[in-house]
């Protein structure tokens, strides 16, 4: 199917829990900086895979989740609100 190909972006505020009804997201690659076009850190990137089922019993996706945060020096830099 093309729907299964295709990235899509959403924006969201975080929550402490990533589990959904049918399953959960558990970490794959964690704190990777993210750089700007100044080589400056600009933020840090975290990776996702989708479990279907309970955690620790799931069955793995091919659905993968990249989670983006802002340095909180560089959100000032930018004049953005300080909140999650």
């Amino acid at each position: 199917s093309a729907v299964a190909d295709e990235d899509y972006c959403f924006f969201t505020k975080r929550t402490e829990t990533r589990s959904t009804d049918e399953g959960y997201w558990q970490l794959t690659q964690g704190d990777e900086d993210v750089i700007w076009i100044t080589n400056e850190v600009i933020g840090i990137k975290n990776t996702f895979q989708y479990y279907v089922g309970k955690k620790g019993v799931g069955k793995k996706t091919d659905w993968f989740l990249n989670e983006y945060r802002l340095d909180p020096n560089f959100r000032a830099q930018l004049n953005l609100p300080n909140d999650r």
